[in-house]
């Protein structure tokens, strides 16, 4: 004999006294002890929902919490984990689209994620927090895209990089940071990835390491390397991203590349 299981879903509607609404409670079983949603209509449209709006998890806690007009969201929603049944979502609609701030969160209650949208697309201030508290990363979106400047930090409160962004890319100033405080690099990017100008490296104590030039993404000129004692160590000379001479005062190394050779 062959069984077939499937899970069961009663509905039961409720005319709510004289008025237009209708309440549609759904179960996950016959007998009608476990709920599963519970949300208003309109009598005229019964497929329509039209007010609040109730999910619920097996063991009877809640899922969500929503508001409909017309079938599209409205007003604020919560959303709640399946396991530790702790907010993990709230946020506010108008016309089924995200409008204004909308909060994510970790199990412990603590906000995660901070973000504004408009029209339900990311646009205004974005902060998001490390477990402790700490702000992880903060900064804004035009339009769905980052923009202007965003900092990004380690977990224990330091700066750790300072990014600017136009329609979503890198561009413009660059600054990162050691786990200290220490400047670790400053530079400029055209685009993600395509450094420009002049770009500085440091050691984590605050000695300049490097100073480099770029065009485009290629290194261009000269590069000198110093040690931790402000000494120079080498020097490279770039042409098109091809180091054409490279000398090494540390260890007496002074060589010219062949291509640059020929090329005079």
């Amino acid at each position: 004999m062959i069984r077939v299981f499937f899970s069961l879903l009663v509905v039961v509607l409720a005319i709510v006294g004289c008025s237009k609404i209708q309440v549609t409670e759904i179960y996950y079983d016959e007998a009608k002890t476990h709920l599963k949603e519970r949300f208003e209509t309109l009598k005229d449209k019964p497929g329509v929902k039209n007010g609040k709006y109730e999910s619920f998890f097996m063991d009877g806690k809640p899922e969500s919490i929503k508001f409909y007009t017309g079938n599209l969201l409205s007003d604020s929603i919560l959303v709640y984990d399946a396991f530790s049944h702790q907010l993990k979502e709230k946020a506010f609609y108008q016309k089924g689209a995200l409008q204004g701030k909308r909060y994510l969160y970790f199990d412990s209650n603590k906000v995660m994620i901070c973000e504004n949208y408009f029209n339900d697309q990311l646009d205004g201030s974005y902060t998001s927090y490390f477990k402790n508290g700490k702000i992880e990363q903060q900064g804004h979106y035009v339009k769905g895209q980052l923009s202007g400047l965003w900092n990004y930090y380690y977990e224990n409160g330091i700066l750790k990089e300072k990014v600017n962004y136009a329609e979503g890319h890198e561009f413009g100033a660059y600054e990162s940071f050691y786990p200290n405080g220490s400047k670790k690099s400053l530079g400029f990017y055209l685009d993600e990835n395509v450094e420009d100008s002049t770009w500085q490296l440091f050691y984590e104590s605050g000695e300049l390491m490097e100073i480099s030039h770029y065009k485009n993404g290629l290194e261009e000129g000269l590069t000198q390397a110093y040690t931790k004692d402000h000494k120079l160590s080498k020097e490279i000379e770039y042409k098109n991203g091809i180091p054409v001479v490279y000398k090494d005062f540390i260890h007496n190394k002074f060589t010219t590349h062949p291509q640059y050779l020929h090329s005079k």
